[in-house]
């Protein structure tokens, strides 16, 4: 049935186009016309308002989709003739860029060529130009260096040029907007890297989708059965995403989410290499002096790389696989020539990967576990990436995860491409801002509203005419008809309301599949109209699940009750949370602000993780800085900060905070930011302090250093194999902090002699603090101090002593800051001995020092001295650094 504008109400046209029909997501109209010729798309010239273009960017290998009529392509490589391409790119001495299969061939030539060349001559490291991989350290300040190109290029910059190459398969269209995927867990530097990529391709716009949703989307589209939960397994070239779908009458949403940014088939190449293939040169060539130098070991892991991978593929379905090079690979300590020759079989490839995949079913069971299911209340798992195509990976998780016969394990779209399809599916409900569409406004220029997304099969369809936008002539009587493209319905031809230049139409739908619409424009005798857009789609079977935070976000603050520094949750920014979102919380000033002053701080660091946890044991985003010089008025101590963080679908971020004191609020979008890359000798050392810190535990909570131990010595085995590789060293980081977090945990749950023992050193410390530098007020805390340790003692309150002597290391620490002293003494220790500590970054630690005594010599101040020192202290490993931050003056405080 139709309504026209003659028949239906005003208020019922306004409803739709005031605000929302029962349909959440509602948007103008697609337009996708495209004409594939010879695998190579060539669209029409009709103005698009869908953005319609889907790129999976993968770690490995990455893949372009276009929504056509409804249908989803994938964009083959127009001289291969693959539906994905190598993420590789390669600079020639002309200065000329490669990308996908041409690069990918240089690379392992390159590689080959460069372990030949060190083995040969000894020489420093030969010129690399082609390089892989590289969105693994998206986000961090790991450098490429091309010797053709005279620089180094970041992995943004990388994955641009694969961005590019990716465009070039479309012809005869300059494609501005786009959707491109992301892993899950990919944290924020890492999404800021991603839409930086974007923006250096030259896209105008792009949003990001998440990888399992694009994928549950594909797959959704064409189940027959879909109510219950999913598990999405996407187990990619260079990362690991598990999530758990639940979709209620097509109704899909994200229930929860864990991965492994660092965990993929790049984990199970090396483990081939370092675990068979050096072995076996070992066995039969002398390459001791070849591994101990770490260069030398770099260039063979990834020379031999290749026969990794080659090993791995053939082994996902075969029994065994033969290496035989057919001319040396390089020559050995005793400049004998080294070549392969052996014969691996699946058993021997399980020993080795099979750790691998079973760290990505451990995640993937401990995601069951937190939302209360088992692997038979699970309607399907759907397989993403190629390495889910391993018989052995399949075997286990039909075993040991789920105990799931095999048929649930669903591929029924290349695992290859499920991802890149899911883009493009979303991409063509996702609107192209309208400042950067190029419209005909000599057409008739309409507004639609439909919902993206449905499951009914019967919809509305809002028309409004755009009569001031037009510029063309437009009759006073307009008619529209709206037909669906298969031919199957037509609503036939309907007046639109003269006196609300707007209708609303009914649609039917066909069941389980995009639908795609054409609108038909003409005056009262039937002369046709031509119109912007033209065209719409209507995805029925299901309603897309919005994407959601991987990570609680928080910001780093002093817990008034415990007097510790802890990150405090935002509500409404809980993991999970679906996006976009808003949180808001109440906090406390801990010092006067002074108008004008901009040595007066508030510091709001914003960090990715777990509430209640150190700020150092996760990963910060940004640091909102708010002076005085952003203030009319005095901001006093002890008054109320309104903090307020609202997040979009693509993860840009935005703070204000509000003091009500003085009704004034400050604004700051959330910069991108890069995450510098730890040294390997300074993991080495936090690592070693780790193992100390179980140690310590270890007869108060066997298990969890038991747990602890094996993790830090797989972390240990990690960083020996690939000190030089800036993406193991971010895995070693990332994983280490987790262990952290555990032994926080197993300290927190300490028995009382430790505390009460700390609790007695705190208070004859400040008892000596305050005997120098104390006051009448100073006097009155220490005995309340004194007061309520003793009352601990007598009840063996182990939470309360902790609490005390956090409190009265911050008293101590407030009481001897005082003094200029201190902080010229932390400057002094730091120089004379600097190379004794393990710093991030040594030219950074210098010119700070130096700036320090620049300060000393030429204008003492405590303020600016008491900062340099905050910030040298950034640089340290936390176990290094100074008790500076007992009670950091510049961080709200909870109001409680």
């Amino acid at each position: 049935m139709i309504l026209t504008g003659e028949t239906c109400e005003v208020s019922k046209t306004s409803q739709v186009f005031g605000g929302l029909t029962r349909h959440d997501h509602c948007c103008e109209v697609v337009v996708v016309l495209l004409h594939l010729t010879l695998n190579t798309f060539i669209p029409n010239t009709m103005t698009k308002t869908k953005i319609s273009y889907g790129i999976d960017l993968g770690t490995t290998n990455s893949a372009i989709s276009v929504m056509e009529d409804g249908d989803i392509h994938i964009i083959k490589d127009e001289k291969y003739q693959k539906d994905t391409s190598p993420s590789c790119v390669h600079f020639n001495k002309k200065k000329v860029v490669f990308a996908g299969d041409d690069a990918l061939n240089r690379y392992r030539a390159e590689a080959l060529n460069a372990l030949r060349a060190f083995t040969h001559s000894d020489s420093d490291r030969p010129g690399m130009n082609t390089f892989i991989e590289f969105k693994r350290t998206m986000g961090t300040d790991a450098a490429y260096e091309s010797t053709h190109m005279g620089r180094a290029f970041s992995s943004e910059e990388l994955s641009a040029e694969v961005l590019k190459y990716l465009k070039t398969r479309v012809r005869e269209e300059n494609i501005s907007s786009v959707v491109v995927t992301v892993p899950a867990k990919f944290r924020q530097n890492q999404i800021d890297a991603t839409q930086r990529a974007a923006d250096l391709a030259g896209f105008s716009y792009c949003e990001l989708l998440q990888e399992p949703i694009a994928a549950s989307l594909a797959y959704g589209i064409d189940a027959k059965t879909m109510d219950g939960h999913w598990m999405v397994f996407d187990f990619g070239g260079g990362t690991f995403d598990v999530a758990l779908m639940k979709v209620d009458e097509g109704i899909m949403k994200v229930a929860d989410t864990e991965g492994d940014n660092h965990l993929g088939g790049k984990n199970i190449d090396y483990a081939i290499v370092d675990h068979i293939l050096i072995p076996y040169l070992k066995e039969n060539y002398t390459i001791d002096k070849l591994l101990a130098d770490e260069l030398g070991k770099t260039l063979l892991r990834d020379a031999l790389k290749w026969f990794a991978e080659e090993t791995k593929i053939v082994l996902s379905s075969k029994g065994e696989f033969e290496i035989y090079t057919d001319e040396p690979i390089g020559t050995d300590d005793t400049g004998e020539e080294m070549e392969l020759d052996l014969k691996i079989t699946l058993q021997d490839y399980e020993s080795v990967v099979r750790p691998i995949f079973q760290r990505a079913i451990a995640i993937s069971e401990t995601l069951l576990e937190n939302n209360g299911l088992k692997g038979s209340d699970l309607k399907t798992v759907v397989l993403v990436g190629g390495p889910t195509l391993s018989q052995t990976l399949r075997d286990m998780l039909s075993e040991s995860l789920l105990t799931l016969h095999s048929s649930l394990l669903t591929s029924s779209l290349s695992p290859m491409t499920a991802v890149a399809r899911g883009a493009a599916l979303f991409a063509g409900t996702r609107d192209i801002p309208l400042k950067l569409q190029t419209r005909d406004m000599a057409k008739i220029q309409l507004t639609l509203k439909l919902p993206e997304t449905t499951v009914e099969t019967e919809e509305h369809v809002g028309i409004r005419v755009e009569r001031s936008r037009t510029e063309g002539e437009i009759p006073q009587r307009l008619f529209a008809e709206i037909r669906r493209k298969d031919r199957g319905w037509s609503g036939g031809r309907a007046e639109i309301s003269n006196k609300s230049n707007a209708g609303i139409f009914s649609v039917l739908l066909d069941e389980g599949k995009p639908n795609g619409f054409t609108i038909a424009l003409s005056d009262e005798k039937g002369n046709a109209c031509p119109c912007e857009p033209s065209e719409f789609t209507i995805i029925q079977g299901l309603k897309a699940a919005n994407p959601t935070l991987p990570f609680a976000l928080c910001i780093e603050a002093l817990d008034s009750q415990k007097g510790q520094q802890r990150l405090q949750a935002l509500r409404g920014l809980e993991k999970n949370q679906s996006l976009p979102a808003k949180g808001k919380e109440v906090f406390k000033t801990q010092q006067e602000i002074r108008a004008g002053n901009p040595d007066d701080v508030i510091r709001i660091p914003i960090y990715e993780g777990s509430p209640g946890t150190k700020a150092a044991r996760n990963t910060q985003v940004h640091a909102v800085l708010i002076t005085g010089k952003d203030l009319a008025e005095t901001l006093p101590k002890d008054v109320d900060a309104e903090i307020t963080l609202e997040i979009d679908s693509s993860r840009r971020m935005k703070l204000s905070a509000y003091f009500p004191y003085i009704d004034e609020t400050c604004e700051s979008d959330v910069p991108d930011n890069t995450t510098p890359t730890d040294d390997a000798a300074v993991l080495e050392t936090e690592i070693h302090e780790a193992r100390q810190a179980a140690t310590k535990l270890e007869k108060k909570c066997p298990g969890a250093c038991k747990k602890a131990g094996g993790e830090l010595n797989q972390l240990s085995d990690l960083l020996a194999n690939a000190k030089g590789d800036p993406d193991s060293r971010v895995q070693v980081k990332e994983r280490l902090q987790d262990v952290l977090k555990d032994l926080d945990k197993a300290a927190e749950e300490n028995e009382w002699p430790a505390a009460e023992q700390e609790l007695r050193q705190s208070l004859k410390k400040v008892a000596d603090t305050h005997q120098r530098y104390g006051n009448e007020k100073s006097a009155r805390v220490l005995e309340q101090y004194q007061q309520q340790a003793q009352a601990a003692t007598e009840q063996q309150d182990v939470r309360l002593a902790k609490e005390l002597t956090a409190q009265i290391r911050s008293l101590d620490f407030e009481l001897v800051s005082q003094d200029i002293g201190l902080w010229i003494s932390y400057i002094k220790k730091f120089d004379e001995q600097f190379d004794q500590y393990g710093w991030k970054d040594k030219a950074a630690a210098r010119r700070l020092i130096d700036e320090a005594k620049q300060v000393i010599v030429t204008a003492p101040s405590k303020p600016k001295l008491q900062q340099i020192v905050k910030q040298l202290s950034g640089l340290l490993p936390e176990t290094h650094r100074p008790l500076i931050d007992a009670i950091d003056k510049e961080l709200l405080r909870t109001r409680g």
